[in-house]
């Protein structure tokens, strides 16, 4: 992985979501669409710039998620960074890396309305 990972889109290093769990065929469609490979631990190993181990917090019992880290780091010859599905939308913006003031503010007010339904 490179040691300057800031988590952007680059167009000579592949961002690898691995994936600790499952996510909504559409959500894997939209992420691979924007331009991340998402690993189920089906898909051949690749050669990785970033490699992001996506669980949901406190989902898995430890030895499963150290099991599940280790698979992917044999996979991919490279620690993967393990982020939380509430970090996703973090993840993608700075994936992004030119998302606008009103995108962001669009984004937030949006998971502030969701959030606040309950």
């Amino acid at each position: 992985m490179r040691d300057w990972d800031v988590w952007q889109r680059h167009p000579e290093y592949t961002s690898v979501i691995a994936l600790g769990g499952s996510l909504p065929k559409s959500t894997v469609e939209k992420l691979e669409k924007l331009g991340f490979v998402v690993d189920d631990g089906s898909k051949p190993a690749i050669k990785a710039g970033q490699l992001f181990f996506l669980h949901v917090k406190n989902s898995l019992e430890k030895h499963e998620y150290f099991r599940k880290v280790d698979e992917y780091k044999k996979k991919y010859g490279e620690e993967p960074l393990p982020v939380h599905l509430e970090e996703l939308p973090e993840l993608i913006m700075r994936f992004v890396g030119d998302v606008s003031v009103e995108q962001c503010l669009h984004i937030s007010n949006f998971a502030l309305d969701e959030l606040l339904k309950r």
